[in-house]
């Protein structure tokens, strides 16, 4: 979990201000702390699901997703014409969600193309694209990549 924690670290001040994503870090290292919390509880009083208690086994289970390798393979396909500003997993469809600009459709081309092409993942398509109305130029992008 600590790996996952850093790796998060790390990708969010590759990709923007880091004093911004430090309080996104600081807010998932607490979020983590209370689930492994009330994960323990759970475990410790079996007999006693709740509702709340299931949320949180499922929102762990998404930390149970293939993080390193899948970032990794990430950075080594993005380039400079790409900036992204999301990054989600979906656990039943094991799948990650990348929402991002690029500098030009060639640019996101190039980008979703060389994810196909990492071992990380079975299955990457363009979900979406859109040229950003002020400039035109920009295009918001939202790419699915289904990791092995």
């Amino acid at each position: 979990m600590v790996l996952f924690v850093a790796a998060i670290g790390a990708l969010a001040f590759a990709l923007g201000d880091a004093s911004t994503q430090l309080v996104h870090r600081e807010q998932l290292e607490k979020r983590l702390t209370a689930l492994r919390q009330n994960l323990g509880q759970a475990q410790a009083h079996p007999g006693q699901r709740s509702e709340p208690a299931l949320s949180e086994r499922r929102a762990l289970a998404q930390f149970a997703a293939p993080w390193e390798s899948m970032f990794a393979a990430v950075e080594r396909r993005r380039t400079e014409d790409i900036a992204l500003v999301g990054l989600t997993a979906e656990q039943g469809s094991r799948e990650l969600v990348l929402k991002g600009e690029a500098r030009s459709i060639e640019g996101l081309k190039v980008f979703v193309d060389g994810l196909s092409q990492e071992a990380a993942f079975e299955q990457v398509s363009l979900a979406g694209h859109k040229p950003l109305e002020t400039t035109g130029k920009i295009v918001l992008f939202e790419v699915r990549a289904r990791w092995r």
